[in-house]
């Protein structure tokens, strides 16, 4: 924050080079920028016969990190995923991120809760499950609503899925508690409680379906 970024270009002869829109220029040149997360800038490279354009994109301090290995074609153009598993930092399991079949984040929003089982819904909006409630985004970062299990069976939402049907109307499981029951049969003790999962299909004002 508050450096600038340099940028070092050693091209050949034949090869003219343009950095953040900068008129082209040959050989060797350092250029520097201001750049802060979520700005990109462009590096377009001519030479004889062909054009290429390059993109680099500023990522947050406590953005996850990742490699790729492409071992052949991938199946889709881009993934969504939250990576949650936390690494040094609990903070860095905040990202849902959609990045391209190379492995570079082209989009991302940090959430206020732990995100999981991030998604793309028919309606080009992602989703994903927090620690008590479901959220949907427009892909400009504004939130369209959040989705919550049916109180009328104590449940709470159960936050390893999501789906949304064709008419509007999501899918989640919720857990139920349960007991007391004898666990002693399994090493457990003989008044416990169990979480029962129940399937609930939630309409977009929230309401109980099914």
């Amino acid at each position: 924050s508050g450096s600038p970024l340099q940028v070092s270009v050693n091209a050949p002869t034949d090869t003219q080079v343009s950095v953040d829109g900068y008129p082209f220029r040959t050989l060797a040149f350092n250029t520097q920028l201001h750049i802060t997360p979520g700005q990109s800038f462009r590096i377009v490279v001519k030479s004889p016969g062909s054009s290429a354009t390059y993109y680099v994109r500023c990522v947050p301090t406590d953005f996850p990190t990742w490699t790729t290995e492409r071992r052949g074609t991938p199946q889709a153009e881009y993934f969504v995923f939250a990576p949650d598993i936390p690494l040094g930092s609990a903070v860095a399991r905040r990202y849902v991120i959609i990045a391209d079949n190379y492995g570079v984040p082209v989009w991302w929003y940090r959430s206020s809760d732990a995100p999981r089982d991030a998604l793309l819904l028919h309606n080009g909006n992602i989703a994903w499950t927090g620690s008590t409630s479901a959220e949907e985004h427009k892909l400009s970062g504004a939130l369209v609503r959040t989705v919550a299990a049916d109180s009328s069976n104590g449940g709470t939402l159960d936050f390893h899925e999501l789906q949304q049907l064709p008419n509007g109307n999501y899918i989640i499981i919720t857990d139920v508690q349960r007991g007391p029951v004898d666990l002693t049969a399994y090493g457990g003790i003989s008044a416990d409680f169990v979480f029962d999962s129940v399937i609930e299909e939630i309409a977009p004002d929230r309401s109980l379906v099914w």
